[in-house]
This record gives structure tokens, C-alpha cells and sequence, in this order.
């Protein structure tokens, strides 16, 4: 996980949540090619759009007939571009108490698709843990994560992503307990995300 700190105060504290479009950005800025820069500022904007709760520029990114295929060892579940719009929606109800964000170990490009592969790590605060998820109050203050193994395929049609097939594989240790710490503000995010492009 890199760098997080007790505070998510300002753009300085909401980065340390982005290191996953910050390395799509950075593979944006490297790329001499109108194509895979193409794909590469979808995706971007799509994980933009997620992280900081903006359903038009999540939807923006992906066709009308967007297909997603979500596995983890429970098993797979498909959904499209209204189930996308829900999800971005209770996401963004959950700012300050839930966030999912990345590490991309590797982006790999190849014709009109676009690998990704590293952590998700969902953190939520404390609080929200306890009244929802079960957790201990004896944990005090601060912010919970939990990390899965991760791999994405985006396929791209027509300038936009057409479909997405992700695979999870939660970590079997327990969530990493980081006291004192608080999820940035999505302005902050939003803020800190205008910084990278």
C-alpha cells in the first residue's frame, strides 16, 4: 500500500489514495500514440469518475450496452451500465466512511484492450465498520483496509470501454488498522485528481 497517512487533509493527503490513476496518468503522458492514449484517457476517467463519485463522467467512458463481469471466489457476477450507475451512486453515498482504491503493478496495451493488474484495497473508517460490518469498537479511531489481488481486462469499441472483466482475490489477513487516520473529501479527491492530468 503506499503511503498512507493520519491525515487525507488537502491534495497532499487525497494522492496517497490515487496511485492508481496517477500510474494511468503517467502512462498517458509517455504514450506518443493518439490510440492507446485514447484508451488509456478513458480509463482514467472512468476510475476518476468512480472515485469521486460523478455518474456522468463514469458513464461518459463506456458504451450503452457496457458489460461487466466481476469474479471473486464466491463466484461471478455480470452487470451492465445501470448496475455500473448504482454502484458509483452508493459509492459516492458512503464518502468519508468507504473508499475502493488502486495499485497497478503493470498496464499492458494491446490493440483495442487494456490490462491492468495489482491491489484493490477498500478502506473504510472505523466507525463504519463497526455499525455495519461487525467490527470490535475496542479497534478506536482511524481506518480499517482490506486488500484483494487484482487484474482487469477493458476491451474498447467505437472510442469507448465496451466491456470490463475483473478478477478479486481478498488477502486472508485481517484489515490493516490505521489509527487516527480519516478517508479524504471527495472534493479533495476531485482536487488532487485535476492534479495528475
Amino acid at each position: 500500500m503506499s503511503g498512507l497517512s493520519s491525515s487525507a487533509e488537502g491534495v497532499e493527503g487525497a494522492l496517497a489514495y490515487l496511485s492508481g490513476p496517477a500510474a494511468v496518468a503517467e502512462r498517458l503522458h509517455s504514450e506518443a500514440d493518439e490510440a492507446p492514449r485514447t484508451i488509456l484517457r478513458l480509463f482514467f476517467e472512468r476510475l476518476a469518475g468512480e472515485t469521486v463519485g460523478d455518474v456522468a463522467r463514469t458513464l461518459a467512458a463506456v458504451t450503452d450496452d457496457f458489460a461487466l463481469s466481476a469474479t471473486d471466489p464466491g463466484g461471478t457476477n455480470v452487470s451492465g451500465r445501470a448496475d455500473l450507475r448504482a454502484s458509483v451512486e452508493r459509492l459516492s453515498s458512503l464518502a468519508g466512511q468507504m473508499l475502493i482504491w488502486f495499485d497497478f503493478d503493470e498496464i499492458v496495451l494491446q490493440g483495442g484492450s487494456l490490462g491492468v493488474f495489482g491491489t484493490m484495497h477498500t478502506t473504510c473508517s472505523t466507525s463504519f465498520a463497526v455499525a455495519n460490518l461487525g467490527h470490535s469498537a475496542e479497534v478506536g479511531e482511524g481506518t480499517l483496509t482490506k486488500d484483494s489481488a487484482l487484474s482487469i481486462l477493458c476491451r474498447y469499441e467505437g472510442g469507448l470501454m465496451s466491456r470490463e472483466d475483473a478478477m478479486f482475490i481478498p488477502s486472508a489477513s485481517e484489515m490493516l488498522h490505521t489509527p487516527g487516520a480519516r478517508l479524504p473529501t471527495l472534493g479533495s479527491l476531485d482536487r488532487a485528481l485535476a492534479s495528475l492530468v
